[in-house]
């Protein structure tokens, strides 16, 4: 699978000292996208691929788009024009078995591989997920665990990374987070369902915006110190939800009460938090056969 988009044409700040482009220069953006899907009896792989790099105008460079190029290979071995700079990818490879009761799937999210010298120091950016699915009679069951590293999807400007237009691409969550998800469904009868989940996060940066806490282009030596993953005030974030679906037809109706709890919310030390949450959907299914 592949894909191309060009985005409308946005004007340099005055803070991004990153690239040759001046001060109120127009900048267009192409967006290259690619997915290479393997399936092997009950094993799908999955190797996708998205970057996108700015430019001086619409057409883009034939070597730039090419589907079959690896971006990190070509940041490499395009080093001498200082594309490198202005080059942005991100890698996603996820696996999956289909058993007959269980499904058992995972993965790996690369945030920009840091191999460029320049800026030095740059903190790991990734996240993977780990779940399981398991349908025996009327129960269902997932389990799911996804962990992000702190500074993914961030940079020195984060709008200059994975931000245009005032919508960030990432987990809903941001950086610096992990999540373990359980989710328990039984069908009372062919139209009754009831389900309850429980999730547990913990976040440590406040939120998608946050600069690293060092100079954007100097004191290289001053790296936070600890760990990459939950830099800062930590923010742990416990919910429990009962929820109730009829199912009749080519309609659905769901009903979900659930309760919030939460430690040092917005990232403040000692504060805490509880609230109670309420929806209701109604879903009504079409058939264009």
């Amino acid at each position: 699978e592949y894909f191309i988009s060009f985005e409308p044409p946005y004007r340099v700040k005055s803070d991004n000292p990153t690239t040759s482009h001046k001060v109120g220069d127009l900048i267009y953006r192409t967006l290259v996208g690619h997915r290479l899907i393997i399936n092997w009896r009950r094993v799908k792989l999955t190797f996708a691929e998205l970057a996108y790099f700015p430019g001086s105008g619409y057409l883009a460079n034939p070597m730039l788009v090419n589907p079959f190029i690896v971006w990190f290979f070509l940041q490499h071995t395009m080093r001498p024009y200082e594309w490198e700079r202005e080059l942005n990818t991100l890698w996603q490879l996820s696996i999956g078995y289909k058993g007959e009761f269980t499904h058992l799937y995972g993965e790996l999210m690369i945030d920009d591989i840091s191999y460029v010298k320049v800026p030095p120091y740059e903190p790991p950016q990734i996240g993977y997920l780990i779940g399981c699915k398991s349908n025996i009679k009327r129960i269902n069951l997932l389990i799911e665990y996804t962990r992000v590293n702190a500074w993914t999807y961030l940079g020195f400007l984060p709008w200059w990374r994975y931000e245009a237009y005032g919508y960030p691409l990432g987990h809903p969550y941001g950086p610096d987070f992990d999540e373990i998800f359980v989710d328990i469904g039984y069908r009372l009868n062919d139209n009754i369902s009831a389900n309850y989940n429980v999730s547990y996060v913990r976040k440590g940066e406040p939120n998608i915006h946050t600069d690293w806490p060092i100079k954007p282009y100097g004191d290289w030596d001053r790296f936070p110190p600890g760990s990459d993953f939950l830099w800062g005030t930590i923010e742990y974030r416990t919910k429990h939800v009962i929820g109730l679906s009829y199912d009749r037809k080519d309609w659905e109706v769901k009903l979900n009460v659930g309760l919030w709890d939460i430690r040092n919310p917005f990232h403040k030390n000692g504060a805490t938090l509880k609230t109670t949450t309420f929806s209701i959907s109604l879903t009504k299914r079409l058939s264009t056969s």
